[in-house]
Protein backbone atom coordinates (compact mmCIF):
# COMPACT_ATOMS: atom_id res chain seq x y z
CA UNK A 1 0.00 0.00 0.00
CA UNK A 2 1.17 3.50 -1.55
CA UNK A 3 2.65 5.93 1.21
CA UNK A 4 0.00 8.74 1.89
CA UNK A 5 1.33 12.04 1.72
CA UNK A 6 1.21 14.09 4.99
CA UNK A 7 -1.22 17.21 5.13
CA UNK A 8 0.46 20.12 4.35
CA UNK A 9 -0.05 21.80 7.57
CA UNK A 10 0.18 25.38 5.77
CA UNK A 11 -3.11 24.41 3.48
CA UNK A 12 -4.78 23.52 6.71
CA UNK A 13 -4.10 26.76 8.18
CA UNK A 14 -5.24 28.80 4.90
CA UNK A 15 -8.43 26.84 4.97
CA UNK A 16 -9.18 27.38 8.31
CA UNK A 17 -8.88 31.30 7.56
CA UNK A 18 -10.81 31.09 4.14
CA UNK A 19 -7.75 32.42 2.33
CA UNK A 20 -6.44 29.31 0.52
CA UNK A 21 -6.03 30.24 -3.53
CA UNK A 22 -8.33 27.88 -5.17
CA UNK A 23 -5.75 28.48 -8.64
CA UNK A 24 -2.63 29.23 -7.47
CA UNK A 25 -1.50 27.59 -10.61
CA UNK A 26 -2.73 31.25 -11.90
CA UNK A 27 -0.59 33.51 -10.14
CA UNK A 28 2.71 33.90 -13.16
CA UNK A 29 3.78 37.21 -10.94
CA UNK A 30 7.76 36.61 -10.55
CA UNK A 31 7.57 37.13 -7.16
CA UNK A 32 5.98 34.04 -6.22
CA UNK A 33 8.22 31.63 -8.12
CA UNK A 34 10.11 29.70 -5.73
CA UNK A 35 9.52 31.81 -2.63
CA UNK A 36 8.64 30.52 0.43
CA UNK A 37 7.84 34.13 1.78
CA UNK A 38 5.62 34.98 -1.45
CA UNK A 39 2.77 31.83 -1.65
CA UNK A 40 0.97 31.74 -4.59
CA UNK A 41 -1.72 29.57 -2.45
CA UNK A 42 -1.95 32.67 0.28
CA UNK A 43 -5.11 34.79 -1.37
CA UNK A 44 -4.86 37.50 1.20
CA UNK A 45 -1.39 38.25 0.02
CA UNK A 46 -1.86 37.66 -3.58
CA UNK A 47 -4.29 40.30 -3.39
CA UNK A 48 -2.43 42.71 -2.00
CA UNK A 49 0.60 41.95 -3.97
CA UNK A 50 -1.96 42.19 -6.81
CA UNK A 51 -2.77 45.90 -6.05
CA UNK A 52 0.19 46.48 -4.79
CA UNK A 53 1.84 46.29 -8.54
CA UNK A 54 -0.03 48.92 -9.67
CA UNK A 55 -0.23 51.27 -7.08
CA UNK A 56 3.01 51.11 -6.41
CA UNK A 57 5.36 49.62 -9.14
CA UNK A 58 2.59 51.51 -11.86
CA UNK A 59 1.72 48.47 -14.15
CA UNK A 60 -1.46 48.36 -15.49
CA UNK A 61 -4.62 47.02 -14.30
CA UNK A 62 -5.45 44.50 -16.82
CA UNK A 63 -1.50 43.08 -16.84
CA UNK A 64 -1.36 42.94 -13.14
CA UNK A 65 -4.54 40.71 -12.78
CA UNK A 66 -3.86 38.58 -15.52
CA UNK A 67 -0.31 37.51 -13.82
CA UNK A 68 -2.33 37.26 -10.86
CA UNK A 69 -5.02 35.04 -12.33
CA UNK A 70 -7.73 37.23 -11.80
CA UNK A 71 -10.51 39.69 -13.29
CA UNK A 72 -10.70 42.72 -13.51
CA UNK A 73 -13.43 43.37 -11.53
CA UNK A 74 -11.84 41.02 -8.98
CA UNK A 75 -8.75 43.49 -8.95
CA UNK A 76 -11.11 46.24 -8.13
CA UNK A 77 -12.79 44.79 -5.60
CA UNK A 78 -9.41 44.00 -3.65
CA UNK A 79 -8.22 47.55 -4.50
CA UNK A 80 -11.63 48.89 -2.96
CA UNK A 81 -11.25 46.82 -0.33
CA UNK A 82 -7.67 47.54 0.74
CA UNK A 83 -8.79 51.16 0.65
CA UNK A 84 -11.59 50.56 3.11
CA UNK A 85 -10.04 48.25 5.81
CA UNK A 86 -5.90 47.47 5.01
CA UNK A 87 -4.81 43.86 4.55
CA UNK A 88 -7.67 42.59 6.87
CA UNK A 89 -10.21 43.50 4.51
CA UNK A 90 -9.00 41.23 2.13
CA UNK A 91 -9.15 38.06 4.41
CA UNK A 92 -12.53 36.69 2.90
CA UNK A 93 -15.76 36.51 4.89
CA UNK A 94 -16.79 33.40 6.06
CA UNK A 95 -20.51 32.41 5.30
CA UNK A 96 -23.39 33.71 7.13
CA UNK A 97 -26.68 35.68 6.86
CA UNK A 98 -26.81 36.71 3.99
CA UNK A 99 -27.20 40.54 4.15
CA UNK A 100 -24.38 40.87 6.57
CA UNK A 101 -22.39 38.95 3.82
CA UNK A 102 -23.15 41.01 1.17
CA UNK A 103 -23.18 44.51 3.23
CA UNK A 104 -19.32 43.71 4.47
CA UNK A 105 -16.93 46.68 5.38
CA UNK A 106 -15.55 47.09 1.82
CA UNK A 107 -19.46 47.21 0.00
CA UNK A 108 -20.32 49.91 3.22
CA UNK A 109 -17.23 52.02 2.96
CA UNK A 110 -18.10 51.86 -0.95
CA UNK A 111 -22.02 52.61 -0.67
CA UNK A 112 -20.49 55.65 2.40
CA UNK A 113 -17.96 56.98 -0.53
CA UNK A 114 -20.56 56.93 -3.60
CA UNK A 115 -23.03 58.99 -1.53
CA UNK A 116 -20.79 61.29 -0.49
CA UNK A 117 -19.75 61.89 -4.37
CA UNK A 118 -23.72 62.04 -5.45
CA UNK A 119 -25.63 62.69 -2.54
CA UNK A 120 -28.83 62.66 -4.83
CA UNK A 121 -28.44 58.61 -5.80
CA UNK A 122 -31.62 56.87 -5.44
CA UNK A 123 -30.99 53.62 -3.01
CA UNK A 124 -32.18 51.44 -6.38
CA UNK A 125 -28.92 53.43 -8.39
CA UNK A 126 -26.88 52.81 -5.24
CA UNK A 127 -27.93 49.08 -5.46
CA UNK A 128 -26.49 49.34 -9.25
CA UNK A 129 -23.35 50.51 -8.64
CA UNK A 130 -22.63 47.74 -5.95
CA UNK A 131 -23.60 45.38 -8.65
CA UNK A 132 -21.34 46.61 -11.04
CA UNK A 133 -18.29 47.09 -7.89
CA UNK A 134 -18.73 43.99 -6.80
CA UNK A 135 -20.87 41.59 -8.64
CA UNK A 136 -23.48 41.31 -5.42
CA UNK A 137 -27.03 41.47 -6.00
CA UNK A 138 -28.55 43.70 -3.05
CA UNK A 139 -31.88 44.62 -2.62
CA UNK A 140 -32.73 48.58 -2.71
CA UNK A 141 -34.36 47.88 0.83
CA UNK A 142 -31.33 46.83 2.10
CA UNK A 143 -29.34 49.47 1.31
CA UNK A 144 -32.01 51.11 2.72
CA UNK A 145 -31.89 49.80 5.95
CA UNK A 146 -28.00 50.32 5.86
CA UNK A 147 -27.82 54.15 5.54
CA UNK A 148 -30.55 54.52 8.02
CA UNK A 149 -27.98 51.90 10.64
CA UNK A 150 -24.86 54.03 9.52
CA UNK A 151 -26.66 57.54 10.57
CA UNK A 152 -28.55 56.13 13.68
CA UNK A 153 -25.06 55.05 14.99
CA UNK A 154 -23.49 58.45 13.77
CA UNK A 155 -20.17 56.13 11.94
CA UNK A 156 -19.25 55.88 8.73
CA UNK A 157 -18.97 52.53 7.68
CA UNK A 158 -15.13 52.60 6.99
CA UNK A 159 -14.70 54.27 10.71
CA UNK A 160 -13.84 51.37 12.65
CA UNK A 161 -11.18 49.83 10.27
CA UNK A 162 -9.30 52.91 9.07
CA UNK A 163 -7.38 53.10 12.84
CA UNK A 164 -5.19 49.86 11.96
CA UNK A 165 -5.30 49.52 8.08
CA UNK A 166 -2.22 51.80 7.67
CA UNK A 167 -0.35 50.55 10.25
CA UNK A 168 -1.28 46.56 9.20
CA UNK A 169 0.20 47.61 5.51
CA UNK A 170 3.15 49.40 7.76
CA UNK A 171 3.98 45.68 9.67
CA UNK A 172 3.81 43.69 6.09
CA UNK A 173 5.71 45.92 4.16
CA UNK A 174 8.23 45.48 7.19
CA UNK A 175 7.96 41.16 6.56
CA UNK A 176 8.40 42.04 2.80
CA UNK A 177 11.54 44.50 3.24
CA UNK A 178 13.36 41.79 5.34
CA UNK A 179 12.51 38.54 2.85
CA UNK A 180 13.80 40.95 -0.54
CA UNK A 181 16.75 41.82 1.81
CA UNK A 182 18.50 38.61 1.56
CA UNK A 183 18.98 35.73 3.57
CA UNK A 184 20.19 36.28 6.95
CA UNK A 185 23.52 34.17 8.71
CA UNK A 186 20.99 34.89 12.35
CA UNK A 187 17.87 34.27 11.29
CA UNK A 188 14.76 35.38 10.38
CA UNK A 189 11.84 36.91 12.80
CA UNK A 190 9.17 35.63 14.12
CA UNK A 191 6.85 36.71 12.00
CA UNK A 192 8.20 36.40 9.13
CA UNK A 193 8.21 32.27 9.88
CA UNK A 194 4.67 32.78 11.27
CA UNK A 195 3.25 34.55 7.64
CA UNK A 196 5.28 31.54 5.87
CA UNK A 197 4.52 28.91 8.14
CA UNK A 198 0.55 29.91 8.41
CA UNK A 199 -0.03 32.69 5.83
CA UNK A 200 -1.34 36.02 6.12
CA UNK A 201 -4.53 35.97 7.40
CA UNK A 202 -3.17 34.12 10.65
CA UNK A 203 -0.18 36.53 10.94
CA UNK A 204 -2.84 39.45 10.95
CA UNK A 205 -5.00 37.23 14.07
CA UNK A 206 -1.79 36.33 16.17
CA UNK A 207 -0.15 39.50 15.89
CA UNK A 208 -3.20 41.66 15.79
CA UNK A 209 -1.76 43.54 19.33
CA UNK A 210 1.43 44.42 17.35
CA UNK A 211 -0.13 45.47 14.15
CA UNK A 212 -1.21 49.03 15.56
CA UNK A 213 1.97 49.62 17.12
CA UNK A 214 4.66 47.88 15.18
CA UNK A 215 8.18 48.05 15.37
CA UNK A 216 11.08 46.56 14.83
CA UNK A 217 12.47 46.67 18.62
CA UNK A 218 9.00 45.32 19.81
CA UNK A 219 9.31 42.34 17.51
CA UNK A 220 8.93 38.72 19.25
CA UNK A 221 11.96 36.25 17.45
CA UNK A 222 12.69 32.82 17.34
CA UNK A 223 16.22 31.91 18.91
CA UNK A 224 18.87 33.55 16.88
CA UNK A 225 16.10 35.96 14.87
CA UNK A 226 16.82 39.24 13.70
CA UNK A 227 14.49 42.36 13.52
CA UNK A 228 12.94 43.12 10.39
CA UNK A 229 14.50 46.48 8.76
CA UNK A 230 12.48 49.84 8.95
CA UNK A 231 10.38 50.25 5.42
CA UNK A 232 12.46 53.37 3.56
CA UNK A 233 11.25 56.27 3.46
CA UNK A 234 10.85 56.10 -0.28
CA UNK A 235 8.37 52.99 0.01
CA UNK A 236 6.41 54.23 2.62
CA UNK A 237 6.15 57.53 0.25
CA UNK A 238 5.51 55.20 -2.84
CA UNK A 239 2.29 53.46 -1.12
CA UNK A 240 0.85 56.66 0.55
CA UNK A 241 1.40 58.20 -3.00
CA UNK A 242 -0.50 54.77 -4.74
CA UNK A 243 -3.05 54.91 -2.16
CA UNK A 244 -3.96 58.03 -2.59
CA UNK A 245 -4.19 57.70 -6.17
CA UNK A 246 -6.57 54.60 -5.80
CA UNK A 247 -9.02 56.68 -3.97
CA UNK A 248 -8.65 59.78 -6.56
CA UNK A 249 -9.24 57.55 -9.16
CA UNK A 250 -12.15 55.72 -7.75
CA UNK A 251 -13.79 59.22 -6.88
CA UNK A 252 -13.07 60.20 -10.34
CA UNK A 253 -15.15 56.98 -11.59
CA UNK A 254 -17.70 58.24 -9.17
CA UNK A 255 -18.06 61.33 -10.70
CA UNK A 256 -18.40 60.34 -14.06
Amino acid sequence: MANRKPPDPKVAALRSHASLNPHPESVADPMFAGSDFFDPRDLVQVKYEMVRRVSVDGQPVSHSAAAFGFSRPTFYAAQSALQAGGIPALVPKRPGPRRAHKLSVEVMDFLHRTRAADESLSAAELAQRIKKQFGLQVHPRSVERAIARAEKNSLTPSGPTRSTSGSAIAAYEQLRAHVLSGPSSSGRPFDVLLAIREGIAAWLIRCSIRVATYAPSTTAAVSGATAAPVVSDAVRAGLVRGLTSMALATRRSLNR
